[in-house]
């Protein structure tokens, strides 16, 4: 065994015990907290919770998804419809919380991937394509490259495979959603607005019936340990869906053309297929 595997092995062994550590800290913060009494914020959520309508008390699965659905898809199309720069803010800020909830996943696998330098890609990436175009982007992945090459030669326990997959989920995250900003600043206002709503359209309608179809008879898990409730039966669903969804380009400049919308709708496929098992 090398130096490197024996680090590596001491690593994961030093995280599980910190992980056991915490968990028992937070069992014992809890036990003094029953013993002292309901503290501040408690009472607060206690109060909170007794003036909720009674019909929003006790909310299923469905209605969960429905309410914070409803929040953010506002959020989203106030955002893109109101200017290039907002809809590059709240891209930014979407591909941060992504990039950070793929890293927890991966952590959760007993990898180790620099968070702080795939987060802070991962936001960069629709900046610089903004900016400077797919150039940008060219660059923005050279820095962090080199950035997670210094990062594995100068910290003993970084491992190959954790500088894989930090590139990779500042990629995946990042770059993907930089595809948005060259749709959006494709056509003059508001257009490019419309058009990327199209999108987001095309794939919430995707995934809301992959959930429904999931959620009803859904019995094949597609990946148990990534995402355990994505099932087959739910893939169908969303693939029979997309054989009959397409985005209209509508161009006020061009005169109405069916082909324009054809050869939109392929182009759009590979958002809503990357994002299958997140």
């Amino acid at each position: 065994m090398t130096r490197k595997d024996a680090d590596t092995r001491d690593a994961a062994e030093e995280w599980k015990r910190s992980a056991e550590r915490k968990a028992s800290l937070k069992a014992a913060r809890a036990t003094d907290e029953e013993n002292a009494g309901p503290t501040r914020s408690t009472r607060i959520k206690d109060f909170a919770y007794k003036k909720t309508p009674q019909k929003l008390k006790n909310a299923t699965d469905l209605q969960v998804r429905f309410r914070t659905g409803a929040i953010y898809v506002t959020l989203c199309i106030v955002c893109i419809l109101v200017s290039d720069i907002s809809t590059l803010v709240f891209l930014c800020a979407t591909a941060g919380i992504c990039a950070g909830e793929f890293y927890y996943m991966l952590r959760a696998d007993a990898k180790l991937p620099n968070e702080m330098l795939g987060i802070i890609a991962a936001m960069l990436y629709p900046v610089s394509v903004y900016f400077l175009g797919v150039v940008g982007a060219l660059y923005v992945s050279i820095a962090l490259l080199l950035s997670l090459i210094v990062w594995y030669v100068f910290w003993l326990r970084a491992r190959v495979p954790d500088v894989g997959v930090s590139f990779f989920g500042a990629a995946y995250t990042g770059l993907l959603l930089s595809g948005i900003v060259v749709v959006r600043t494709a056509l003059p206002d508001p257009w490019g607005g419309v058009l990327v709503i199209g999108i987001f359209l095309s794939i919430w309608a995707n995934d809301s019936f992959a959930y429904l179809v999931g959620s009803k008879i859904g019995k094949h898990k597609m990946a148990p340990r990534v995402s355990p409730k994505k099932s087959w039966e739910g893939f169908r669903g969303h693939r029979r869906l997309d054989g009959h969804l397409g985005v209209v380009h509508i161009d006020p400049r061009l005169e109405p053309e069916p082909s324009r919308g054809a050869r939109v709708r392929p182009g759009l496929r590979p958002y809503g297929r990357a994002g299958r098992l997140g």
